[in-house]
């Protein structure tokens, strides 16, 4: 599956603007996660296609100028066209039928019971897929699928055992607790704001995510593993 430190020199962004990442040539799904809206379902498909060049470019012809009568006139000339982008136009154009042959039934998480589907752009913004089906749809473009490891609770969690941390509210407390431990020993405390703060950011250096595989914000951390009797309550102010 965001970076939005904007903070960079100049001289690194102009760097990153001179060398283009690599396109990526292989989908890697988070961990946990389980459904996926079809809009971006396609698009990643075709994109992550076209890297890997499945997708030929087409030659255009065109004249130079138009006369009055809008007929071509001037020289001809001669240029390549995106290949990905014609594949996304016609397999949007016939999505609804692509979905049939690969017996992909999308679903209206708001309307479970809509069977109305015909690939209209609005429903294709909605709709959702499984990420089984997502995979069958890349098998049939020949793109590699892969679903991300399950997060190392232990090391994450300071190397204890995974059975002590089978969640990652767990580890968010593990993490909380190694924290405020170590304010404990500088004489100093923060609030439980702070501390949530600081979970969420180890957590993500850490490389660990929620339930539906992205990363938990503070005002998670807080609500969800250390308000209350979970863990601050706990905690000698």
């Amino acid at each position: 599956m965001a970076d939005t430190d904007n903070s960079a020199p100049r001289d690194a962004a102009e760097s990153e603007r001179a060398e283009p990442r690599e396109k990526p040539t292989t989908i890697l799904v988070p961990h946990g996660c389980t459904n996926v809206r079809l809009h971006d379902a396609i698009e990643v498909v075709i994109a992550v296609a076209a890297a890997r060049d499945a997708f030929p470019p087409t030659v255009d012809f065109y004249a130079t100028g138009l006369s009055d009568d809008g007929e071509p006139v001037g020289e001809s000339m001669m240029a390549m066209s995106n290949g990905g982008g014609l594949a996304l136009y016609r397999a949007k154009a016939c999505l609804a039928a692509i979905c049939r042959k690969l017996g992909i039934t999308p679903r209206d998480p708001y309307n479970p019971l809509a069977d109305d589907y015909e690939a209209t752009e609005a429903q294709n913004l909605t709709y959702r897929i499984t990420v089984d089906e997502w995979a069958h749809l890349a098998a049939a473009y020949d793109v590699p699928f892969e679903i991300g490891p399950k997060p190392d609770i232990a090391q994450a969690s300071g190397g204890e055992a995974p059975a002590k941390h089978a969640s990652w509210e767990d580890v968010a407390r593990a993490i909380a607790d190694e924290c405020y431990d170590r304010d404990t020993a500088c004489g100093v405390r923060n609030s439980v704001n702070g501390y949530a703060q600081k979970v969420a950011e180890k957590m993500q250096q850490r490389g660990i995510r929620g339930p539906h595989g992205f990363f938990l914000s503070p005002a998670t951390v807080r609500r969800e593993a250390l308000q209350s009797k979970d863990w601050w309550a706990k905690k000698q102010k």
